[in-house]
């Protein structure tokens, strides 16, 4: 009691959950931490609370909303722990901010090891951005009926910076990777008017993607100078590692046709930057 109670302190104190709208639970079962008094408090701030229901026949999970644990649930569901009723209302992926996920153990990074069913990795497998980028992915070619396999989930695109010899460049004066090709974003010249939507390329969407991760930082850590900024991201990137390598990539513009690009080890930085590895890095950098 008093161990659930201190996480449940900890819980509320933490920024993200203050600023979080929907957040995902779990109802206790065995020796887990009890989260019962965690939703009520929950509830009471006026957050929407998703809990898990198990569909044991694909290995799925999903969330649905409740609003009184009394009314909403069930005593047992199918692995005898209580679920959502089928009155609750589904939570999309999209609209969650935060997850108190359930577990056995956990690391010092959040990784964690639960009771062997893997509802939840495949939930985050099939729902959370970005991919698994370090592990291989398929590419099909209709012009050719070829699949390449590709060891890695991104690529450097052609237009990415490259060091400039000329200039006297080297790997040094580039500092991270960043997502830039083929980002879904609203662009109402192409595509149809009644959505707005396109796939977009180039810095106008990578440098977002950095200056969004440093403003989020900076939210948590608003002493951060641009020296300190610089140095996280730059470890942060190191754990998304792009050695030399290259991948064959569906290409829109050409009917989906398969282009084959290519980077050295002196073309990407530090690395691919992500949100999740420049959290960890700024909590390393702050103790």
């Amino acid at each position: 009691m008093a161990r659930s109670a201190a996480i449940q302190e900890r819980l509320f104190e933490f920024h993200p959950f203050r600023l979080a709208d929907c957040v995902l639970f779990f109802m206790q079962v065995r020796r887990e931490v009890r989260t019962e008094p965690m939703i009520h408090e929950a509830l009471a701030l006026g957050k929407r609370i998703g809990l898990p229901v198990t569909h044991v026949e694909d290995g799925s999970l999903e969330f649905r909303e409740v609003t009184d644990l009394e009314r909403d649930l069930e005593a047992t569901g199918a692995l005898d722990i209580p679920e959502p009723r089928d009155h609750c209302r589904s939570i999309p992926p999209a609209a969650v901010d935060l997850v108190v996920a359930p577990g056995v153990g956990f690391d010092q990074r959040g990784y964690r090891i639960g009771y062997g069913g893997g509802f939840y990795d495949y939930y985050w497998w099939w729902n959370d951005v970005p991919e698994k980028l370090n592990t291989k992915n398929y590419v099909y070619d209709p012009w050719t009926d070829i699949t390449y396999k590709n060891n890695w989930h991104t690529y450097l695109s052609d237009f990415s910076s490259r060091p400039n010899k000329t200039l006297g460049q080297s790997r040094k004066d580039l500092d991270v990777s960043a997502p830039g090709a083929a980002i879904r974003g609203p662009y109402k010249p192409e595509g149809p008017l009644d959505w707005g939507y396109y796939a977009v390329w180039g810095t106008s969407q990578a440098a977002p993607h950095v200056s969004g991760i440093a403003a989020l930082l900076l939210e948590s850590y608003s002493e951060l100078s641009q020296a300190d900024m610089e140095w996280i991201l730059k470890r942060a990137a190191t754990k998304v590692p792009m050695p030399p390598d290259g991948a064959y990539v569906s290409d829109v513009f050409s009917d989906f046709a398969a282009w084959y690009y290519y980077w050295s080890d002196r073309d990407s930085g530090s690395g691919f930057l992500t949100l999740d590895e420049a959290m960890w890095s700024a909590r390393l950098y702050r103790r």
